[in-house]
């Protein structure tokens, strides 16, 4: 008898076995789950995947037993699982699939399905319980591209296969599918500036959508016209699995807009890939012939009552004085309480201090944070700091160019200027913002000084006065090797008001000079809620007004108490011969 219980033992063990290794999951993602998402503002969501040509045809005679997947909430009211041939044609199956899960289910078919061979897409439709509800779910790796699937927006379906998201959690349940080899080669994403005569590695990623484990991968790479290159790679490539390449540095070659493409097939001896639809992908990149003009936004934040702010002023001014065409200051008069200069807006750039606390002087360098776990904004910025700040500017490209045109009337006061952005690679994901704004320089008054005793007669320069834009900026919309020009009338009036005007320190109403004042244009990102994703990738600054003579009177501190440095930024009290720092210039003493 415990024999035969152990045979029978024995023969289910062995049934289960080969139930198992009959199963096959496939679909496009790795299996993470990442954030929840909605489509549109309908409560009803969909989510599909799109099995091509080549891949319904080496999968004809498999049949769908089931459907793998996974949500992000638990506030669904109906499941109803679907294939179908076209996504806007009847469906060819359809079942209610019950209750939903949050995690990774298996949803048996009442009837399995049979492959034809034909191109076909299966998923599933949900009604949410309400319209705040996420409940697609997405593995959050490399976008797949090759219109792999597809999502309900409104009531429409739309390709999201570049969305942002990775793969869809989406995976057919197959009995007796074929071993086969076919690797998808995922969408290329190669933003950046790029330069003739350089070599740049180009970096992706490929998904193992068959059921065979590749062992070497071989990779074809062509930029534009140029003779292809070929690498391989040793892996262990399982089914449902991704790899990270990065190619061998390769020399750019000519200029103007090129295509990186790059395919992907398996190494492995004798083993060809069953659908070469989705084996390449490309990225277009513009190549440059010389260096981008590139201009980096330094904004500082001082008030009239601040006693340290001259000492920033200075430390800042020595570190600008190696290359002080490369930057454009504007100065927020907010920050240590307010001044007669301060305008709403100087108030509300506080923001990007977020919960740290506002304090001055600060320095912010292109809005980005220049060390770990701080703010944007540099606190008390020393001369190392700002040197520190100032190579890292320096050594990144710009992805585009700024270029002003100016229009002024002196007669009347009015303007119009005019932005031109050509960009040459997208800056990044977000959505991208054009500010413009108008600074003064050379307005005079006091300034408290807790080195050298308080001053009556400070030049103020660089004084945020307004912006043409929205304080944050307007939206654009920016295109790889494309031009895109704004326009923006003005009026200049003979004063300005400001906002805050703290009149301990003189009249907030403040004349202007159009000789004395610039207009500054710069592209940036802007992200409500986060104060360190706003980065500038480029700025530019024209004069307002420039007189016959061509002059403008741009005053730098007052004379009467300069302050001295040398070249590492140390204060100097009795200067030597040699080269110093003087008021923020380079001045040789003999």
């Amino acid at each position: 008898m415990k024999k035969l219980q152990t045979a029978c033992l024995l023969l289910l063990a062995a049934l289960g076995t080969l139930s198992a290794a009959a199963q096959t999951y496939m679909g496009y993602t790795d299996g993470n789950r990442d954030a929840g998402y909605a489509f549109g503002n309908s409560r009803e969501q969909g989510l599909c995947i799109r099995i091509p040509a080549g891949k319904a045809a080496y999968l004809k005679g498999t049949k769908i037993t089931g459907l793998r997947t996974v949500f992000r909430t638990l506030q669904i009211n109906s499941l109803d699982l679907f294939i179908t041939k076209n996504l806007t044609a009847e469906d060819l199956y359809v079942q209610d699939m019950g209750k939903s899960s949050n995690l990774w289910t298996d949803y048996a078919l009442d009837t399995p399905f049979e492959i034809d061979g034909e191109e076909f897409y299966i998923g599933y439709i949900v009604q949410a319980s309400n319209t705040m509800a996420r409940p697609l779910a997405f593995d959050g790796s490399t976008d797949v591209g090759h219109e792999a699937f597809w999502v309900i927006e409104d009531g429409v379906w739309k390709d999201a296969s570049e969305a942002g998201m990775g793969a869809a959690n989406i995976q057919m349940i197959l009995k007796g599918a074929p071993t086969v080899a076919d690797l998808v080669m995922k969408r290329l994403n190669a933003s950046g500036v790029y330069k003739t005569g350089n070599a740049y590695s180009f970096k992706g990623q490929v998904f193992n959508f068959g059921t065979d484990t590749i062992h070497s991968l071989e990779f074809t790479l062509q930029v534009g016209e140029a003779e292809p290159v070929t690498f391989t790679r040793r892996v262990q490539l399982d089914p449902n699995h991704t790899y990270d390449f990065t190619s061998p540095a390769y020399r750019l070659q000519g200029e103007g807009r090129q295509n990186v493409t790059i395919t992907v097939r398996p190494g492995d001896e004798g083993v060809e890939d069953a659908d070469e639809s989705d084996n390449t992908a490309s990225y277009e990149i513009g190549v440059l012939g010389g260096d981008i003009k590139k201009k980096v936004l330094v904004e500082g934040f001082s008030t009239q009552g601040c006693g340290n702010c001259p000492d920033g002023h200075d430390a800042l001014e020595m570190a600008l004085a190696k290359s002080p065409e490369d930057f454009i200051q504007i100065f927020h008069h907010s920050a240590f309480g307010l001044d007669r200069f301060s305008m709403v807006d100087d108030y509300m750039f506080l923001w990007f201090f977020a919960d740290a606390g506002s304090y001055a002087p600060a320095t912010m360098f292109n809005r980005t944070k220049i060390f770990d776990g701080g703010q944007s904004p540099l606190f008390v910025p020393t001369y190392e700091d700002c040197i520190t700040a100032v190579n890292q500017m320096l050594a990144k490209d710009a992805p585009l160019t700024i270029d002003l045109e100016n229009d002024f009337n002196p007669e009347t006061g009015t303007g119009t200027v005019t932005v031109h952005i050509e960009t040459f690679a997208d800056p990044s994901a977000r959505q991208h913002y054009l500010t413009v704004s108008l600074t003064q320089d050379s307005i005079y008054g006091y300034q408290a000084d807790y080195t050298n005793g308080n001053q009556r007669n400070y030049a103020h320069n660089a004084v945020y006065r307004s912006s043409f834009t929205n304080y944050m900026g307007d939206p654009i919309d920016l295109v790889p090797g494309e031009t895109v020009t704004y326009t923006y009338p003005y009026l200049i009036e003979e004063a300005i008001t400001s906002t805050y005007g703290n009149e301990t320190y003189g009249s907030r109403v403040v004349p202007t000079d159009p000789r004395n004042m610039h207009i500054v244009a710069f592209v940036h990102d802007y992200e409500s809620g986060q104060a360190t994703a706003c980065t500038v990738y480029n700025a530019e600054t024209i004069p307002v007004y420039v007189d016959v003579t061509g002059m403008r009177e741009v005053n730098t501190r007052p004379a009467t108490a300069p302050r001295v440095y040398d070249l590492q930024g140390r204060r100097v009290q009795q200067a030597q011969k040699g080269l110093y720092i003087v008021n923020g210039r380079k001045l040789y003493i003999r």
